[in-house]
C-alpha cells in the first residue's frame, strides 16, 4: 500500500509538471492533454492506481521504474509545443485561395503565372536571409550554423527553376527580376530577414514548417492543379523538385532535437514557425487575386 501511495503520488505530480524524458533508461511522465502512449513508470500490462488517470502503460524493462523530474529539461516540453505548432501550420496551409481554386478546378493559367511570380520573390529573398541567418549564429550553436548554410545551397536553384516554369507555360508578362512583389510576398521576405538578424536560430523552425507544408502541399494538391490546367512536367518543376540525396542536408527536426535550447528559445521557435505559415498562406492567397504585374512595378489594387 506504501508503495502504490507513493507510486500515486509521484505519478500525480509528474502528470500535473507536465514533463517529458527521451532517456530510454527512465520512465516518462504523461503529458495530459496528448494521447500519445509515453511510459509512464509502470510494469506493463498494468492499470495505473486508483485515482490516477488511465492512459497507456508500456514501459522499457519490464520493472517500475522512477520518474527522475529533475533529469527532466523543461526545454523538452517546450519541444513538443514546437512539434504541435508545426503540425497545425501544415494542417492549417490548404485554406487558401489558391488551394481551394485548385481544389475545385477554377484555378487558371493566369492564376498559376501569378503564383509562380510571387514564389519567385520569395525564392530570390530566402537563400539571402538564410546565409545571413547562419553568418548570426553564435558560436555555441556550430549546428545550426552548418544546417542554416546547407539549407542556403539547397534552395539557391529554387528561382531558377520558377523562372523556367514561367518561360515553358507559356507567360509572355515582364521578367520577374523587372517586378517587384506583391504585399503579401515581401512581408514574407521581410518577416525572414528581420528574424535572420533577430533570431537567427530561428529560422530553423520557418524552413521546418516550410519543409511540412511543402511535403504536403505536393502529395496532396499538385493532382488537383494538373487537372485544372494542360501542364507537363517540364512546366511545373519547381513542385515537382527533388534534392539531390548526395547534397540533401540534415533534416532540421533532427538538428533541433540536438540543439541545447532553452524553453525561452522554444518559445521563439514556436512564433517564428507560428507566422512563417501564416504569412507563406497569404502570399498563395495574394498572388491569384493580385492585378497584372508590369515592368518595375506591380501594381496594388
Amino acid at each position: 500500500m506504501q508503495k502504490q501511495f507513493a507510486l500515486k503520488q509521484s505519478l500525480t505530480a509528474a502528470t500535473n509538471a507536465r514533463v517529458v524524458s527521451t532517456d530510454t533508461s527512465y520512465a516518462c511522465c504523461v503529458l495530459p492533454t496528448v494521447p500519445d502512449p509515453y511510459l509512464i513508470g509502470m510494469k506493463a500490462g498494468c492499470g495505473p492506481p486508483k485515482g490516477i488517470r488511465r492512459s497507456v502503460v508500456t514501459t522499457v524493462r519490464h520493472r517500475i521504474l522512477p520518474c527522475p523530474l529533475a533529469r527532466m529539461p523543461e526545454a523538452m516540453s517546450t519541444r513538443r509545443d514546437f512539434l504541435s505548432a508545426l503540425s497545425n501550420a501544415t494542417l492549417s496551409f490548404p485554406d487558401n485561395t489558391a488551394a481551394r481554386r485548385m481544389i475545385a478546378g477554377t484555378f487558371g493559367m493566369e492564376d498559376y503565372h501569378r503564383l509562380l511570380l510571387s514564389l519567385y520573390h520569395v525564392a530570390h529573398a530566402v537563400p539571402d536571409s538564410t546565409r545571413l541567418a547562419a553568418a548570426r549564429c553564435p558560436d555555441s550553436l556550430p549546428q545550426a550554423r552548418q544546417c542554416l548554410e546547407a539549407h542556403a545551397l539547397r534552395v539557391a536553384p529554387h528561382a531558377g527553376l520558377l523562372r523556367t516554369d514561367l518561360t515553358a507555360s507559356g507567360y509572355a508578362g515582364p521578367a520577374p527580376e523587372n517586378t517587384t512583389p506583391d504585399p503579401a510576398a515581401a512581408a514574407y521576405i521581410t518577416f525572414n530577414a528581420t528574424l535572420a538578424e533577430t533570431h537567427p536560430v530561428a529560422r530553423l523552425a520557418v524552413i521546418a514548417v516550410m519543409d511540412a507544408i511543402s511535403g504536403s502541399f505536393s502529395g496532396n494538391y499538385i493532382a488537383k492543379l494538373l487537372q485544372s490546367l494542360p501542364l507537363r512536367p517540364s512546366q511545373i518543376g519547381f513542385f515537382f523538385r527533388q534534392d539531390d540525396p548526395a547534397t540533401r542536408p540534415q533534416p532540421v527536426l533532427d538538428v533541433l532535437e540536438h540543439l541545447p535550447l532553452t524553453a525561452g528559445d522554444w518559445a521563439g521557435m514556436i512564433d517564428a514557425a507560428t507566422a512563417a505559415a501564416r504569412l507563406y498562406r497569404d502570399v498563395y492567397s495574394s498572388a491569384v487575386a493580385a492585378p497584372a504585374p508590369v515592368d518595375g512595378l506591380r501594381r496594388s489594387a
